[in-house]
């Protein structure tokens, strides 16, 4: 690949092999910055044959490549998602949409507010669910390696959707905002996609959106198609609601495939 035998390109793959991410971050953005549309396709496809899954994520999403599916949405960790989603009763497909809306699979990505990881775990939830799982030395967990995290981070999920009768709207929602608030938007009911444009806050409007469009997105790719809201979730919010749940509620385009925001570490 002829970026390859670009000195910049190879300045950012060593600074990667040096583990110095934030810079080498900084010099990929700065290295696409004027890229045009063929360039940065061809930018994202070296940085996911480098295994660089955030940074091909956001490179496809500043070059609007949104038919570039498979490239958008990896699976790494495959096997490690698998195992904990099998152990957790969670389906295997939300657990990578939560990962891929988090971090877009960075696993030494830190929020603002202190979330680590792949699945952005706030360390004192970290340590609890680590305890409900009676892990040895729960307050020695490192969350930016990727098995822990995505232990850890599918073990909360599954505790969460156990939590809301197995509706992934208001587990998602408890993932990003936090399950006592959820409960608190409980209080008046109304039609699924009415509540979820109730969330006060934006960024979990969008979170809910998002994820349940990946999960959909996931499964297409694992050969096997689920809806994108189950009938029992609809009901739950509303018995009696007939609405069907159409793309344009999540702000999609016909195929599914663009959502409003890639992930919460990429522009």
């Amino acid at each position: 690949m002829i970026l390859l035998r670009h000195r910049p390109a190879q300045r950012i793959y060593e600074l990667r092999a040096l583990g110095e991410t934030i810079e080498a971050r900084r010099e990929w953005f700065q290295l696409i910055r004027h890229f045009s549309t063929t360039e940065l396709r061809i930018a994202a496809a070296l940085a996911s044959q480098w295994h660089w899954h955030d940074m091909a994520i956001a490179t496809l999403a500043q070059a609007q490549a949104w038919d570039e599916v498979v490239e958008r949405f990896p699976r790494p960790y495959a096997e490690r998602f698998t195992e904990a989603a099998r152990a957790q009763g969670v389906p295997v497909t939300l657990a990578m949409a939560v990962a891929r809306r988090e971090s877009g699979f960075w696993t030494d990505a830190r929020s603002p507010v202190g979330a680590e990881g792949l699945m952005q775990l706030m360390p004192p939830t970290a340590h609890s669910v680590a305890k409900s799982l009676d892990l040895s030395d729960p307050m020695e967990l490192v969350l930016t390696q990727a098995d822990i995290n995505i232990k850890l981070g599918t073990a909360y999920l599954g505790q969460l959707l156990q939590r809301f009768g197995d509706n992934r709207i208001l587990a998602l929602a408890a993932y990003n905002a936090g399950p006592s608030r959820v409960k608190r938007w409980q209080t008046h009911p109304q039609p699924v996609d009415a509540w979820i444009e109730s969330i006060p806050f934006a960024e979990t409007r969008n979170y809910v959106k998002a994820v349940l469009l990946y999960a959909v997105i996931y499964s297409q790719l694992n050969g096997l198609p689920e809806p994108l809201l189950y009938p029992y979730e609809i009901e739950q919010f509303s018995p009696n609601d007939p609405l069907p749940i159409g793309p344009a509620v999540f702000g999609t385009t016909q195929n599914g495939a663009k959502t409003n925001n890639e992930s919460r570490h990429n522009p």
